[in-house]
C-alpha cells in the first residue's frame, strides 16, 4: 500500500489523508505552509527542460501544512463505518471479549434501535454474530451479559489514525498521538506502529 501524506490546515489540526501526488501538487501551487518529517520523503521526476536538459523534481515531506485548507476537523464527529468501529473496538465483541476478523463481527446497538437507540458511536460496539443474534432486539438488562467495554466516540485524530493504521509512517502516527485524549483506548496500538 502506497503511503500517504497527513493534510494539516495553517493552524496545524490534522484534516485528512491525502495521496502523494496531490500533496505534490500543492507544492507546484505553491500552497504549502510548511512540513514536518524528511522534506525529500517521497520525490517526483517529471520530464526534462527543452533547453537545460534538467529533470523536473519536487519531492514532499509526509506531514504538509496548506494554506487555504481552513476546515478545523479537530472537533467534528467522525462518520461511522463498520471498519472504523471494529478497529475502535480492537476487533473484539463488546460482549464475549473475543478477537475477531471483520467478517465475524457486526454492528450493535447497544440500546436497540427498535427501543429507540440512536445509530451514534456511543451507543454502537461491535459483536460477534452470535452474541448479536442472542442480544436481538433486548436491552443490556434484558440480555443479562454486561459490555466488556464502553463504546465511546473516537476523536477526528484517532479517526484519521483507524483509517490508515498500517500504513501511516512512524511521524505521522506520532503527530497524530499529540491529538488524542489522555484516555484514549487506541494510544497503545498507535504507539505499537511507531
Amino acid at each position: 500500500m502506497k503511503s500517504k501524506v497527513l493534510l494539516l490546515n495553517s493552524d496545524g489540526n490534522p484534516v485528512d489523508w491525502i495521496n502523494q501526488e496531490d500533496a505534490i501538487l500543492y507544492h507546484v501551487l505553491e500552497k504549502v505552509l510548511y512540513q514536518i518529517g524528511p522534506e525529500d520523503q517521497f520525490t517526483f521526476r517529471g520530464g526534462h527542460n527543452r533547453i537545460s536538459n534538467q529533470q523536473s523534481v519536487v519531492s514532499t515531506a509526509p506531514i504538509i501544512a496548506v494554506h487555504g485548507t481552513t476546515m478545523d476537523r479537530t472537533y467534528k464527529v467522525p462518520p461511522i463505518s463498520n471498519q472504523i468501529l471494529f478497529q475502535r473496538d480492537n476487533f473484539t465483541c463488546a460482549y464475549c471479549g473475543r478477537r475477531f476478523s471483520a467478517n465475524q463481527l457486526t454492528r450493535d446497538h447497544v440500546m436497540p434501535r427498535s427501543r429507540g437507540g440512536p445509530d451514534k458511536w456511543n451507543n454502537i460496539v461491535a459483536s460477534c454474530k452470535y452474541h448479536n443474534n442472542m442480544k436481538d432486539n433486548l436491552t443490556l438488562a434484558e440480555f443479562g451479559r454486561p459490555l466488556q467495554f464502553a463504546p465511546y466516540t473516537p476523536t477526528f485524530a484517532e479517526f484519521l489514525f483507524l483509517r490508515q493504521p498500517v500504513a501511516s509512517l512512524p511521524i505521522q502516527t506520532q503527530y497524530l498521538l499529540d491529538f488524542f485524549p489522555q484516555e484514549s483506548r487506541i494510544k497503545q496500538r498507535a504507539l505499537e506502529w511507531i
